[in-house]
């Protein structure tokens, strides 16, 4: 009786922790980058600033990708304000017509995947973006 109430504990204690840590709340927008806060504008047209961890914002903030289609999982942080859930939950996929890709950056001289823009953290050369199907092998 004690071992099944500890793992009907332990299971509760799991999910109320994920539930914490992982928002599960959906926001599909157009990407707006004007201004010093990132948005999404909605299909209702409203506008609804996003922000997230560095390696998100560095995203948010990519000039090639504004102005596309994005969907994030994470949560409502005040009225018009939503927060990414962190990078590693991959939480963030763009869309490419009607198919849903995930933004990634590539270092063609070193062949290195990275998930934020920036500089390859071996050759120090630009990367370049690089959509990949989300149910691709990484």
């Amino acid at each position: 009786m004690i071992a099944r109430r500890t793992i009907l504990f332990a299971a509760w204690g799991a999910r109320f922790c994920v539930g914490q840590t992982a928002g599960s709340e959906l926001l599909r927008g157009r990407l707006i980058q004007t201004g010093s806060q990132p948005a999404f504008q909605l299909p209702d047209g409203r506008a609804t600033a996003v922000s997230g961890d560095e390696p998100t914002g560095k995203i948010l903030r990519d000039a090639r990708l504004g102005g596309r289609t994005f969907e994030a999982t994470g949560r409502l942080a005040g009225p018009g304000r939503f927060e990414i859930n962190p990078i590693e939950t991959r939480s963030l996929v763009v869309f490419e017509g009607t198919r849903a890709r995930r933004v990634t950056y590539y270092c063609d001289v070193c062949s290195i995947r990275t998930y934020s823009p920036g500089p390859c953290m071996c050759c120090q050369a630009e990367t370049r973006l690089d959509l990949i199907d989300p149910a691709a092998k990484e």
